[in-house]
């Protein structure tokens, strides 16, 4: 974040930089390619995953 989207940008208005950061990462977690993904998108990683998810009995999370 910092190098590829705070150092490259100036801003004028706090709102200003909360739209160009939103901007920056809904591209860079939907539509960026990751080299820990294979080079793929994580749309595309997610799509290729085979893996079922068992909930653990007592976790909070799902």
């Amino acid at each position: 974040l910092r190098k590829e989207c705070l150092n490259r940008n100036h801003w004028t208005s706090l709102l200003e930089a909360r739209v160009v950061i939103e901007d920056f990462k809904d591209d860079h977690n939907h539509r960026h390619r990751h080299s820990s993904l294979g080079y793929l998108t994580p749309a595309e990683h997610a799509a290729q995953c085979t893996h079922n998810h068992q909930p653990v009995e007592g976790c909070e999370i799902d």
